[in-house]
């Protein structure tokens, strides 16, 4: 079902206009639908960076920091500190760990950190695939992070594939 609209009315500087209405067009949609987008992408994550304590560095900086830690180094951070502010972070935005916050908070993250994501369903399994550009820590950081996740929902992580900059895997209920 879809939700109700309403109509709104802004008084913004022509130059914001213009910005507006070159990259709608640019990608493909009105300036209605693309103002919709970033006032829910602001309300379902910006609003809440700071407040979650995200730190912004540069994709080249981040992933020489990562590639300096050995894979047993990643997986027991992403087991400890990974899960738990993964975790933590969906219950602050959200409210509750589900599936579907877990997925909304992928999303998001994704979108934010300008990484690369698909998701899709089939027969009650959630296929995702990530692609990052920051080596195979980060991979491996994340498809932990999420299998931890996961379980503590009552899901099991199947068919994961590790590479250099993407990861890809399935949620399926025990």
């Amino acid at each position: 079902m879809t939700e109700k609209t309403d109509v709104i009315s802004l008084r913004v500087k022509e130059s914001l206009k213009k910005q507006l209405e070159k990259a709608a067009k640019k990608d493909g949609v009105n300036p209605t639908t693309m103002i919709t987008r970033i006032l829910t992408l602001y309300f379902d994550w910006y609003r809440h960076e700071r407040a979650m304590g995200w730190a912004a560095l540069t994709r080249p900086l981040f992933g020489e920091i990562i590639k300096t830690l050995t894979k047993d180094e990643i997986t027991k951070i992403a087991i400890g500190k990974g899960k738990e502010e993964f975790i933590g972070a969906i219950q602050f935005v959200y409210g509750e760990l589900t599936l579907d916050n877990i997925d909304k908070f992928i999303e998001h993250w994704t979108e934010s950190a300008r990484m690369s994501y698909r998701h899709t369903e089939k027969n009650n399994t959630q296929r995702y695939i990530l692609r990052h550009f920051l080596g195979i820590n980060w991979s491996i950081f994340c498809a932990t992070t999420v299998r931890e996740a996961a379980i503590e929902l009552g899901y099991k992580m199947q068919n994961e594939k590790i590479a250099n900059n993407n990861v890809s895997f399935e949620l399926v209920r025990n």
